[in-house]
């Protein structure tokens, strides 16, 4: 561990120069304890934001005779006089001004204290800490952290107790110091004022891999976020990839923004990965790594994990294909039916949910939910060996894959409808298509089969039930 100084101020100072204007505001949390006539830092948090400061700029949580919290937003311009501040072991928040030490005992009672020995530090993506007033994924964060000494040794049992009575009979009350912090000041790192205080300048970079999907044609789609303070063209996917003979590919992607979702701003940046076993990415913000993934892929030409599993069991192997053929000695009931769909999906590589078996007690419900892993993407399935028509099974599935479309907006949601009919009547097949839904026939069973052997991916099949209507 390299020692404290003023190179960890600059060392700081330099990092986020390099992202000059990603930030737009500063926003402090802070919380002190009194001393005699001086204000000690207890626990606070000076973080940057790209958003621009509120119009309501201070508010005071907690004031006692004591003990004070608040919070304090400026105009990212003051970060430099903060960081001055620091360094010289003393800040003004709010209308608090606070000394910054490391503060302890001697043994014979009396208080003493030492300057902070604040340190720079890169957290990783999603490890640091996380504001409970902004409760979204934390990205890269470049900090300035120093340790305070243990405030309640200074102040003894005495003191800290009637703090705790002062806090809960507060309005609003909080429960002793570990709920008073943890929703005033910071969020998801543990209070433990025995060990020492804290304070600690952030700069989160706010931006990072937000979603993968493996599409139909076997490109990785990586969707990155993309603040409103950041150029998309500043923003770079970095990947190296190899097959399984060894060789090494490699992508360098820049992005444009794609899409707004709610407001946020997203880069999309697409790499073909066919072939390929595995594929590890970095990206890049300006001359720095921000985050990383490394993304195992399933190879067309490799075994089926699930489909070889088939083969350890004594019949399971035959049984299914003899359940794909129609073997007219086979089960065909559409418990049977249901079941055998629920396995081929299964081996596919589908997370599969089985809502239609009796006794399950879901009431009225759609016989298969068929997820495709890493894509919003699903295949809502109803069974029967009858008429297609009959009891309106093909208007109830319709109304059931719009109500899921509903519940989840972005998801491509596929109703199919099998039967274990060799064939569908024409007026069957013009209803599906006014429906929009599609039709599995018994022949299309061992199609489903082959393409699980093979270990295509679930996006592929995804894809090849959805042309069913234009097969039928």
């Amino acid at each position: 561990m390299s020692s404290s100084g003023p190179h960890q101020f600059v060392a700081f100072r330099e990092q986020i120069e390099r992202f000059a204007g990603l930030w737009q505001s500063i926003d402090a949390r802070y919380s002190a304890v009194k001393v005699g006539d001086q204000w000690l830092n207890m626990m606070t948090d000076i973080r940057l934001s790209p958003s621009p400061p509120p119009a309501d700029r201070t508010e005071v949580f907690v004031r006692l005779p004591r003990l004070v919290a608040g919070r304090d937003s400026r105009e990212i311009s003051a970060l430099d006089q903060i960081l001055r501040a620091v360094e010289a072991n003393l800040v003004t928040l709010g209308d608090v001004t606070i000394r910054l030490v490391q503060a302890t005992r001697q043994q014979d009672g009396s208080p003493t204290a030492y300057p902070y020995q604040p340190f720079f530090g890169i957290e990783p993506p999603g490890g640091g800490w996380r504001a409970f007033w902004d409760p979204e994924r934390d990205s890269t964060t470049f900090a300035l952290t120093g340790h305070g000494g243990g405030l309640q040794e200074l102040i003894g049992q005495d003191l800290w107790r009637e703090f705790e009575r002062q806090l809960l009979v507060h309005t609003p009350p909080y429960f002793g110091f570990e709920d008073f912090l943890r929703f005033s000041v910071r969020a998801t790192d543990p209070v433990n004022l025995n060990g020492a205080a804290r304070f600690t300048v952030r700069a989160p970079v706010f931006s990072w891999v937000d979603n993968q999907v493996l599409d139909e044609r076997s490109n990785l789609v990586t969707r990155v976020r993309c603040p409103e303070t950041v150029e998309a063209g500043s923003i770079r996917l970095v990947a190296r990839a190899g097959d399984e003979g060894g060789a090494i590919a490699r992508f360098d992607n820049h992005g444009e923004v794609s899409e707004v979702i709610d407001g946020e701003r997203f880069v999309t940046m697409v790499m073909p990965v066919e072939g390929l076993a595995w594929i590890q990415g970095a990206l890049i913000l300006r001359d720095t790594k921000i985050d990383e993934f490394v993304f195992t892929l399933p190879l067309a030409s490799s075994p089926n994990p699930r489909y070889e599993a088939m083969y350890i069991t004594d019949v399971g192997e035959r049984n299914l294909r003899q359940f794909t053929a129609g073997n007219p000695a086979a089960s065909r009931s559409e418990n049977a039916q249901l079941v055998g769909l629920s396995w081929l999906l299964q081996l596919c590589g589908f997370q599969v949910l089985v809502s239609g078996l009796p006794g399950l007690n879901m009431g009225s419900a759609p016989d298969l939910l068929a997820f495709v892993p890493l894509a919003q993407a699903v295949v809502i399935i109803e069974a029967t060996s009858r008429d297609l028509a009959s009891d309106g099974k093909l208007v109830k599935l319709h109304d059931r894959a719009g109500a899921l479309a509903g519940r989840l907006p972005g998801f491509d949601v596929l109703a199919v409808a099998a039967t274990s009919k060799p064939s569908v009547t024409p007026p069957e097949l013009e209803l599906a298509r006014t429906l929009n839904v599609r039709i599995m026939t018994q022949s299309e069973l061992e199609n489903l089969r082959q393409l699980a052997e093979r270990n295509e991916t679930p996006s592929r099949v995804f894809a090849h039930l959805k042309s069913l209507p234009r097969r039928g």
